[in-house]
Order: structure tokens, then C-alpha cells, then sequence
């Protein structure tokens, strides 16, 4: 009864007078939170299980205060998440709740309850999913701060590369994912490289990091790799116009599987056809330590991907690269295992290693 009388005490920012609650049931998924990419994600509803019932306030219309209830409610004080609106029925539906559309969901619930004089032929629900920790003394690097580069300058002609695959360390192959260095050295003038997913996967990336000084602002390059040929051309990346008005990316969503038989194209259109691989360069400054991670994030488009079922997909759509812990030192470091690296390492889960995991099969999904 406290915990109810601690809901009911928040308070939305129209002040609207309390008149009714509404009782939806909310949902959380099973464990393991797996993060999967949107071609590979399960929708199940054996999935989810049925963590509580919320007694929700007429007077309730913002989505920090509905969240500020689910956080009590669940028990998820410190914690992000994201809050999925399931509507069952002749008009089935599911939205991700963000500011834009929760007043018009919420004010629209409130008024069919209070119309209704027979029993209601609209169910509605609430899935809670990629539950994870609010970041502490980490600052967002939104995409305007970036430096849209076609070469990092500041990277010294001997330094060395340090690279980190996403799609080997959040999602792996048929093997799992990869573990990550939590913590290593790098040296003054080497870089710490990120591969990003491409454009064309529909998935968001946002950098948390710290504002010391000791890793400077992330470069922004991309690679156009020809096929037939061993040469890698660096362009410029992310014109203006593709960057919405708070100056994030704007992804598209995952395009559909390509026809078995096609007929012949010429040179430019399959020049035009070549993948773009985008990767996040960060020059070591000066020493000290910095910490940083990398959140991918599809959670936009599960409303759009959830197909009949009206589910949200059953593994989590936000994962985070790190945390990563970067310790600059004056030298780089002297590994027995680099003797033939040519300025660029990669992390193979245990150690570093002058090439690359191999992709090898399809990628594990969580059971």
C-alpha cells in the first residue's frame, strides 16, 4: 500500500486532477538480455512473462512520469529502459513510447475509459525491455561534436591502430561473442578504432565517454572497400542533410532480401551498390585514463519489424560496446604478437592480433 500511495503521488507536468486509474499489465523478458541484430531477431511471446500489474493515474499524460512510475514500480531506480505500448484487439498496434507520441497514447486511453459503458474491446499492455544502467560521469557525444574527417591528422605515421569489431564483440558467430579488454594501454598519437554498423543495417550508435582531454573528440571515417581489389579508399562521411535537426543519424531500416535471378548490371550501378564501412577514430592526446562505450540501438524500428505477432523481439535491441577503460601512456606498448602488425591491431577475445576474426556461419541468437 505504500508503494501504491508513492505512485499515485506523481504528479504530470498539465496538472490534470486525478479522476480514475487504469490497471495494465506490464511485462519483462526473460533472461538472458541478448542483443541481436534486426535480421536475426525472434518474436515470441514465451519470451516475456508477466512482472506486475500498473495502476496507472488519470493524471499521468508525460512519459517521465509514466516512467518515474514503472522505475517504482519495477524496481528499476538508476536504470534505462525502454517501454513498449502493445494494443490487442480489431486495431492491434505496438509503439515505442518517446515524447512525441505518449501524451496522444495516453490521452487517448483515458478518454475511451472514460466513454466506455460496456466491456472494452481494446487490451492494452506494456513491455519493458533493454534494461540497462544509466551512465555516470559519462558524457553523450552527440554526432554535431564529431569531426568529419576523410583522415585522422593527428595520428603519427608509426602509431598504431587498435581496433574493436561491434558486430564480433555484441553479437559474434558461431561462437558467441567475443570478450572485450576492459582495460589497456595505448600510447600518445595511436588510435582506438570502432567499427560501426553500416547505414544500411537501420542501426543507431551514440558514444558515451569521459570529457578529460585524454582521448580527443571521435573522427568519424568511412571505408569503401572495391571488391576484386586489395586497395581501401577513406571518403568523407555523414553529409550534412542526412543528419536530422538534433544532429543524430537518421538510419534507414534493413533492406529487403535481393531477388535470386536479376539481370546484368552495368560498372556504375554496382559501384553504387558497394557497402560503405563506417568506424569511430579516437587519437590518444595525452596520458592519463579515459573510459568510454559505444551504444547500437534498433529499438526504433521494432514497431515496424514485429511482423503479425505484436510483440517486441524477444532479445534486446540496444546493446553497449564497453565499458571500455583506455590507459595512455608516453610509448605504446611493445607486444611479442605485434612483431608484424603493420599499424593496425585487432582484439580476437583474448589478445591482440595483426588480423581480424573471420566471420564463420550465423550469428548465435539467445535461447
Amino acid at each position: 500500500q505504500d508503494a501504491l500511495q508513492v505512485l499515485k503521488k506523481v504528479c504530470s507536468r498539465e496538472k490534470r486532477p486525478l479522476s480514475f486509474t487504469v490497471k495494465l499489465p506490464v511485462f519483462l523478458p526473460h533472461p538472458p538480455y541478448t542483443f541481436q541484430t534486426p535480421s536475426f531477431a525472434r518474436h515470441a511471446d514465451c519470451s516475456f512473462w508477466h512482472a506486475d500489474n500498473l495502476e496507472l493515474p488519470s493524471s499521468i499524460t508525460q512519459l517521465p512520469d509514466l516512467l518515474a512510475l514503472l522505475r517504482l514500480k519495477l524496481k528499476l531506480v538508476g536504470m534505462s529502459f525502454s517501454a513498449f505500448w502493445q494494443t490487442s484487439g480489431p486495431e492491434k498496434s505496438l509503439d515505442l513510447l518517446s515524447s512525441e507520441n505518449c501524451a496522444k497514447i495516453l490521452l487517448s486511453l483515458f478518454d475511451a475509459m472514460a466513454k466506455a459503458t460496456g466491456p472494452a474491446t481494446l487490451q492494452y499492455a506494456i513491455y519493458v525491455k533493454n534494461i540497462r544502467p544509466k551512465p555516470v560521469r559519462l558524457h553523450e557525444v552527440h554526432h554535431q561534436e564529431l569531426q568529419v574527417n576523410c583522415l585522422c591528422p593527428q595520428i603519427l605515421p608509426m602509431a598504431m591502430r587498435w581496433c574493436l569489431d561491434w558486430e564480433s564483440h555484441l553479437v559474434g558467430h558461431a561462437r558467441g561473442p567475443l570478450r572485450l579488454p576492459y582495460n589497456f594501454t595505448v600510447g600518445i598519437g595511436d588510435a582506438l578504432v570502432l567499427q560501426l554498423p553500416t547505414e544500411e543495417s537501420g542501426i543507431a550508435w551514440k558514444v558515451f565517454m569521459t570529457e578529460d582531454g585524454v582521448l580527443g573528440k571521435p573522427c568519424l571515417e568511412q571505408l569503401q572497400v572495391v571488391k576484386g581489389k586489395k586497395k581501401k579508399q577513406v571518403i568523407q562521411s555523414i553529409a550534412a542533410e542526412k543528419t536530422t535537426v538534433e544532429g543524430e543519424d537518421k538510419p534507414k531500416p534493413p533492406k529487403a532480401a535481393k531477388p535470386a535471378k536479376q539481370r546484368p548490371q552495368s560498372g556504375a550501378v554496382r559501384a553504387a551498390r558497394i557497402a560503405f564501412d563506417r568506424r569511430l577514430v579516437l587519437v590518444a592526446q595525452k596520458e592519463g585514463l579515459c573510459k568510454l562505450f559505444i551504444e547500437m540501438s534498433w529499438e526504433h524500428q521494432e514497431d515496424v519489424l514485429c511482423h503479425t505477432l505484436n510483440l517486441p523481439a524477444s532479445e534486446a535491441s540496444v546493446g553497449r560496446l564497453g565499458p571500455l577503460q583506455v590507459s595512455v601512456e608516453r610509448h605504446s606498448p611493445k607486444l611479442p604478437e605485434l612483431q608484424k602488425a603493420k599499424g593496425m591491431a585487432w582484439w580476437i577475445g583474448t589478445r591482440w592480433s595483426p588480423k581480424p576474426v573471420k566471420a564463420k556461419g550465423r550469428p548465435r541468437s539467445a535461447r
